[in-house]
């Protein structure tokens, strides 16, 4: 094939990239997902996108298509998943899964190579499961390098708990191969945290530790910023889904406890954005905070990111684990808006990593109530206005600095400077 480090010079590279979510869907994985895509986009390569969707047929994308009508991602109901894995027990169930995973990938591959034949293909990016399977059938044993990207823990089923059965969790043994052949064949691995890195290196090649990078999700354009509260009521806002992982009563008993002690309610407003405002309204009220609350239901990106960046300081909120490897999409948002924000996570976390060496926050333990009422308190004093001025924290997550780390990539894994073989893709 053509060589592709000169073309990275003076031709545009042609990218295929597999990926389970992709615009005009608004789940975190889409936008992580299509912005990275516009971000390579704008710096010139050419992109070919094949999303998983709804319906019989995969559907590609490409830079000149209108999306506006795009592919969706069909995600099975929630309580169909857990009524399997009750009838046929988490591994079987995973298992099973894996097969419908890989009818899938075979489906994504083909389509790939309707659009684009692999020998006018310089480089794959595959975002995670039956994606990484696509990758490894469409690039077969042809030197197309692929680069591998693991936006979460994969499979679920190894995902810390509450969200899966954690790193010692049996494993079944068609994933445990599928981990094998994309570690040794992928050219690259890339992690949004160290945390995520490092776990799932305990699943993949101890060959795959050599090749792979932390790269930060990319943060949406947020619209101007309003000046901080100044004789109005102080707002704190949160937008997402909280329930049923992320214990919202530590929250709302911390808020209990600092409007008893130091700020009446009329002064501090908690609001939420989404879908889960009934559930999360009767929690409060359980606490005796409702009336400092706020429930908006769910709405645009953009007029949500207008919400963020009109309020004074911002609500995370993570599940209670004994670490987490997690970086949200919330999060990173969040920093673009350079308000304060509060993080009521673990102390083992990324997202205390993160304000632990750049600032833009006050972290909470995820288990202390008092932890978050002494954050409120420092976000509602003067100290808030030092937080917000702190701009280290979004410059992590800009288009520019995203785009630069994949550019090198690209340059470091073109197939003159490779020489790692892909003849185990034949084998998933």
């Amino acid at each position: 094939m053509v060589d592709a480090l000169k073309k990275l010079t003076s031709v545009a590279p042609s990218i295929v990239v597999f990926t389970p979510s992709f615009a005009p869907r608004l789940d975190s994985e889409s936008l992580v997902n299509t912005r990275l895509v516009e971000g390579l986009r704008k710096a010139g390569m050419l992109i070919e996108v094949v999303p998983r969707r709804s319906g019989a047929t995969p559907k590609a994308w490409n830079a000149h298509s209108d999306h506006s009508q795009g592919p969706r991602y069909h995600t099975p109901l929630p309580r169909l998943r857990a009524f399997l894995r009750g009838l046929m027990g988490s591994e079987n169930a995973q298992a099973a899964r894996y097969i419908v995973e890989h009818a899938w990938g075979l489906r994504m591959a083909a389509m790939a190579a309707r659009r684009l034949p692999p020998t006018k293909c310089d480089f794959v990016l595959s975002f995670g499961g039956f994606c990484h399977i696509a990758a490894l059938k469409y690039a077969g044993t042809s030197n197309i390098p692929i680069i591998a990207n693991w936006n979460d823990p994969f499979p679920t089923l190894i995902a810390p708990q509450p969200y899966g059965e954690g790193p010692n969790g049996p494993l079944p043994q068609c994933y445990r191969r599928l981990l094998a052949s994309i570690g040794q064949a992928a050219a690259w691995h890339v992690f949004p945290s160290e945390r995520l890195r490092g776990y799932m290196l305990k699943f993949l090649p101890e060959t795959a530790e050599t090749r792979t990078s932390v790269i930060p999700h990319m943060a949406s354009q947020m619209p101007a910023r309003q000046s901080p509260a100044d004789g109005r009521t102080f707002t704190v806002t949160h937008a997402g889904a909280l329930l049923p992982q992320r214990r919202v009563d530590v929250f709302f008993e911390g808020l209990a406890t600092f409007l008893a002690t130091t700020r009446p309610a009329r002064d501090l407003r908690v609001a939420f954005i989404g879908s889960q405002g009934g559930e999360l309204k009767a929690a409060a009220q359980r606490c005796g905070v409702d009336g400092a609350c706020q429930f908006l239901p769910e709405m645009e990106h953009e007029q949500c990111a207008r919400h963020l960046s009109d309020s004074d300081a911002l609500l995370v909120i993570e599940a209670q684990m004994s670490e987490s490897v997690f970086l949200p999409t919330k999060f990173v948002d969040y920093a673009g808006t350079r308000k304060p924000i509060l993080a009521v996570a673990p102390r083992q976390s990324t997202i205390a990593d993160l304000i632990d060496s750049y600032g833009g926050g006050v972290l909470a333990d995820c288990r202390s109530p008092a932890e978050v009422a002494a954050g409120l308190g420092v976000l509602c004093s003067r100290q808030s206005g030092a937080l917000e001025r702190c701009g280290r924290l979004d410059s992590l997550f800009t288009e520019e600095a995203i785009v630069s780390q994949y550019s090198a990539i690209f340059r470091r894994v073109s197939p003159n400077s490779l020489g790692i073989s892909r003849a185990v893709s034949a084998e998933v």
